[in-house]
């Protein structure tokens, strides 16, 4: 393998933001690049875990300790917590309470520009031409966007790009600021539990240099062993720095975990559809990267193809990893294509296609300002589903907000049983303990096999009756399962519904306490509750779907699929409260004027049908089945009930 010594003085003493954009026509696309960084990064706060980070930071500054075993469940009060993301929790703790959600936002921004602003400066270290760092941050940004979310694993993005950064100078230049690696592996194994990640990264650099070398670097092995011992640094000591070997047990295909947590499960496989633009991306990115690196072995390093391959292991077990071998896997890519153009055939071709640089550049940026555009619409994200939206602060559709409002307004505050996805915001922001949170370490499999039975299999019942809650809150659009048990179960009552979140409580604690009004609901929302005959024959009169002319106007006006009232439809329907689900309905078409996904009309028009049949009225209940069969031909049941209303007719 070729020996390759990039010009350390022009690419670490010359600030190389402000050369290029004084020298080279590129600056314009990067600015539009660094741009749609931000506007994807500038996105509303919807993971469920921020909860339970907000709360554990606020209870280690207010107890002055760390956490033992667990105090945020009454579930599992006896188990171990081993909280190796305290740093984290106190930092954004701390950022909320000065500056709000609001404030988090930025946070996260600046995690996240840190984080390609590394890549980029190894990436001109290594003297990658501009317009391939350009085409290549792009490439991993599209990819790796679907992760911007609020948690500690973006300082272990910024920790695997600070390690390869100052590895990579070293390698290179034997440049002495290894002294850094124990300073970044002290605050990373304290804030995330993939610190052991560095550590490999520097095991990885210090076998490639002694096959190099022909001996041991025991300089970088000094360093590297006071990296290990800043491991222990933490205040679990040993038990936090075998930490991450825990966490690897996530990655075994038998486990419980990996087999039913989405970020947990490979993405080579099935229930990926709504990321399948970035999965492909990830798929060519792994099968080129592979492809150039074999081209190109004889200026490869040792430290490459371990890293290459390490990186590439981890995410093919859990889709939570792909972020990390993208940022890898690109820098690689973009070694491996600079040294094929540095070939004289590449200059050859690449000479004649000179005339058209600036046209690159300028397509390029309006590409990026473009998308940019959608991204700030929403539009971007339709095909995520719900949560992910442009913006600042708290998305509150993700969180039981107005559920927590309803009960502290009447003083209802006793033990809840909850799904999995709101226990951290109700640590958060409940006054009393949880059933069960996303803290998987520490809930382990039992309780969470327990859990899954009480969602898959209709044991809510069993729950209920060994935990004894005097209330349940869920999602309604995700534990849907729970609807019917709760509906059928006998001495418990709806206290409070809206567009996310459901709470029913038992009758004999609730007392006088009654539901909440939902037409308060709608007229906060900016729903309508009064269609006259005339509204609803208009509205079922709009053609649904999308237009050719409506992917342009996506560019400039939300498309906005009100999945979250489509899920309250959805409850009330199940409940038999017609007219709320009606409204619901109604509401939709009218806001979006029918510009909805086709999986959103066919079931809106087929429960919009149901609604008007068992109402009587077969005209417009025909008229609601005929635009479903468009988007569903096959559906059997669509079928016959369509036959049924023309016969009706003929009678």
């Amino acid at each position: 393998m070729e020996n390759e010594t990039p010009n350390v003085e022009e690419h670490l003493q010359e600030n190389p933001l402000l050369k290029f954009i004084k020298s080279t026509s590129w600056s314009i696309p990067f600015i539009a690049l660094v741009v749609l960084l931000v506007v994807f990064s500038l996105r509303l706060i919807n993971n469920a875990d921020i909860g339970f980070h907000l709360k554990g930071g606020q209870w280690i500054l207010e107890n002055f300790k760390f956490p033992g075993n667990d105090v945020f469940t009454y579930t599992v009060n006896t188990h171990e917590y081993i909280d190796m993301q305290w740093l984290y929790q106190v930092l954004i703790f701390s950022v909320q309470s000065i500056f709000g959600y609001a404030g988090l936002t930025i946070l996260n921004v600046l995690f996240i520009l840190t984080t390609f602003y590394l890549l980029y400066r190894v990436m001109q270290f290594r003297e990658v031409p501009l317009p391939l760092i350009i085409i290549t941050l792009f490439t991993i940004l599209l990819v790796v966007q679907i992760r911007f979310s609020y948690r500690p694993e973006l300082i272990s993005w910024i920790g695997i790009m600070l390690t390869l950064f100052i590895m990579e100078v070293y390698y290179f230049t034997k440049k002495k600021n290894l002294y850094l690696l124990p300073i970044i592996t002290l605050v990373w194994v304290n804030m995330h539990g993939l610190f052991m990640i560095g550590l490999f990264m520097m095991a990885c650099y210090i076998l490639s240099i002694w096959i190099k070398d022909k001996k041991l670097d025991l300089y970088l092995l000094k360093w590297f062993a006071i990296a290990i011992l800043a491991t222990l640094v933490n205040p679990y000591f040993i038990k936090g720095a075998t930490y991450p070997f825990y966490l690897l047990t996530r990655l075994d295909e038998s486990n419980i975990f990996a087999q039913t947590i989405f970020e947990l499960k490979s993405p080579i496989g099935v229930g990926f559809s709504n990321l399948l633009f970035e999965l492909r991306i990830y798929y060519w990115t792994a099968a080129l990267s592979l492809a150039f690196f074999l081209l190109t072995y004889r200026k490869r390093k040792i430290h490459e193809f371990i890293i290459f391959v390490a990186f590439f292991y981890i995410s093919y077990a859990a889709v939570r990893n792909v972020p990390i071998f993208m940022f890898y896997a690109g820098f690689i890519l973009s070694l491996c294509l600079k040294d094929i153009f540095a070939t004289e055939f590449a200059k050859k071709i690449t000479s004649k296609l000179e005339v058209i640089n600036d046209a690159l550049a300028y397509s390029l940026a309006i590409a990026f300002i473009l998308v940019s555009a959608r991204v700030v619409t929403g539009n971007y994200y339709l095909g995520y589903g719900s949560g992910a939206n442009f913006g600042m602060g708290l998305n509150e559709k993700s969180f039981p907000v107005g559920a927590l409002e309803h009960l502290k307004k009447n003083n209802l505050n006793g033990r809840i049983l909850n799904d999995i996805g709101y226990g951290g915001w109700l640590e958060w922001q409940y006054p009393n303990q949880v059933f069960i949170d996303g803290r998987l370490e520490v809930i382990k499999e039992d309780l969470y096999k327990e859990y899954l039975a009480a969602l898959n299999n209709n044991k809510l019942a069993d729950l209920i009756a060994k935990y004894n809650p005097q209330l349940v809150i869920f999602n309604h659009g995700v534990s849907y399962s729970w609807i019917p048990q709760m509906r059928d179960m006998p001495g418990w009552k709806i206290v409070y519904l809206d567009d996310n979140t459901a709470v029913y409580g038992k009758s004999d604690y609730l007392g006088t306490v009654s539901m909440n009004y939902i037409g308060e609901f709608f007229e906060k929302e900016g729903y309508r509750i009064d269609f006259n005959d005339d509204d609803i024959n208009r509205i079922l009169d709009i053609e649904p779907g999308f237009k050719k002319s409506d992917w342009f106007s996506g560019f400039y006006e939300e498309h906005n699929q009100y999945r979250e009232l489509n899920s309250f439809a959805l409850f009330c329907l199940d409940i038999n409260r017609l007219k709320e689900a009606e409204f619901a309905y109604l509401n939709i078409l009218d806001k979006s004027n029918g510009k909805l996904e086709p999986e959103i009309i066919k079931e809106l028009y087929f429960n919009l049908g149901t609604i008007y049949q068992r109402n009587g009225d077969d005209e417009k209940a025909l008229k609601c089945y005929k635009i479903a069969i468009k988007y569903d031909p096959f559906n059997s049941e669509l079928q016959k009930r369509i036959l049924d209303v023309d016969v009706k007719k003929t009678l």
